[in-house]
């Protein structure tokens, strides 16, 4: 491994219905994917999981939960109330009910895999926090998505603003999101 790129999958632990993913340098992180759709999705790709692994040669991006307590407080609630999202998520339930969680419960919710891999000579996999509000434009942004349908999302909590586009891509993420 370089200095340039950030860790590398070392392993697969499964954790039903989820699974882990073991990083070099060490440590892990829980993705909503099945270790065996996971083989699936990389055999589909023609690369052999546990050759990866064994060679270090799968980078993985992801980045912690940058959003604080208090911001994801001020973001639940604005999302829940505001007039353009309540109506836009009140058709998607499950999302709903993630912004009523607690900020160490929604910590603890399993990254969700993008479908797409970067290309064979240097593959890698990029995993998304499904409600991390990050900085961004003055204001937090997230990609929300609720089986096939995505939500760019941007909360101005200031200005107790909130913008949505909405796609439907129905394989954008694997697993069993949300």
């Amino acid at each position: 491994m370089n200095d340039e790129c950030g860790p590398v999958l070392a392993g697969v632990e499964p954790r039903a219905p989820h699974c882990r993913l073991i990083l070099d340098p060490p440590g892990a992180v829980t993705i909503d994917v099945a270790e065996e759709t996971l083989r699936t999705h990389f055999a589909g790709q023609h690369l052999d999981l546990a050759v990866l692994c064994e060679a270090r040669r799968l980078e993985v991006l992801y980045w912690p939960i940058r959003m604080s307590h208090a911001e994801w407080a001020g973001i639940s609630e604005l999302l829940l109330t505001h007039a353009v999202s309540s109506a836009m998520l009140r058709t998607h339930p499950a999302l709903m009910g993630l912004l009523r969680r607690s900020f160490d419960a929604v910590c603890a919710l399993p990254y969700r895999m993008y479908a797409g891999l970067a290309g064979p000579q240097a593959p890698a996999i990029y995993l998304y926090h499904p409600l991390d509000f990050y900085p961004k434009d003055s204001g937090h942004y997230c990609l929300l998505s609720d089986r096939g349908w995505l939500c760019r999302t941007w909360v101005q909590l200031k200005r107790r603003e909130v913008r949505m586009e909405e796609d439907n891509i129905p394989d954008h993420f694997l697993g069993t999101n949300p």
